[in-house]
């Protein structure tokens, strides 16, 4: 329900892999900057990171904060809730992913018809679709690598640069085009659970 609506459009509007997001505490919710941001992070036993650049601060999309995701946190915490997703199963093979990858490959996907033999579609696919939207707005690579956690790929910035500050990723974010139709129609179908 909540969760997966939730996990998609962090997924959408951020790149974020599904068990960098569904492993989220509240207190990985965070202003930097007087920037809302999701704090990708290894700071407790069951937070895994895939590779040490994975760790990073990615900006909250103006759309995720105007559709009420602070007020959702806000209420979890009134309820004494610790992580952002408190419904979700911790496994220590895959985490706490497990549930949502579910729902999203096997049952809206299928159901938007999205998914079939011929078409290999999961959440991972939110991530493709996030990098190539960015390279549509023409966003430099190394702020896109910032935000999705790829490692640089040059000496420079790879060894010797200290990241981006989350003001000047919210900044690329925002020349984003993230309006299209198939969105649309996800987004009418998740409200439904």
């Amino acid at each position: 329900g909540t969760a997966l609506y939730w996990a998609i459009h962090l997924g959408f509007f951020s790149g974020a892999r599904l068990g960098e997001i569904s492993q989220l505490y509240l207190d990985d919710i965070k202003q930097v900057d007087d920037v809302w941001c999701i704090h990708i992070q290894r700071k407790r036993e069951d937070q895994k990171l895939k590779t040490p650049s994975s760790e990073r601060f990615i900006p909250l999309h103006k759309t995720i904060l105007s559709l009420g995701f602070l007020v959702y946190c806000k209420n979890l915490k009134k309820l004494g809730e610790k992580r952002l997703f408190p419904t979700l199963s911790y496994l220590p093979k895959s985490g706490y992913n497990r549930n949502l990858s579910y729902l999203f490959n096997n049952v809206l996907l299928k159901e938007l018809g999205l998914k079939n033999e011929k078409v290999k579609k999961d959440f991972h696919s939110l991530r493709h679709t996030f990098i190539d939207l960015c390279m549509k707005a023409q966003i430099e690579e190394t702020f896109v690598q910032a935000i999705v956690g790829h490692r640089q790929s040059n000496i420079t910035y790879g060894r010797y640069g200290k990241g981006y500050p989350p003001d000047v990723l919210r900044d690329k974010l925002d020349n984003v085009n993230f309006g299209f139709m198939k969105w649309q129609k996800i987004n009418k179908f998740i409200e439904c659970f």
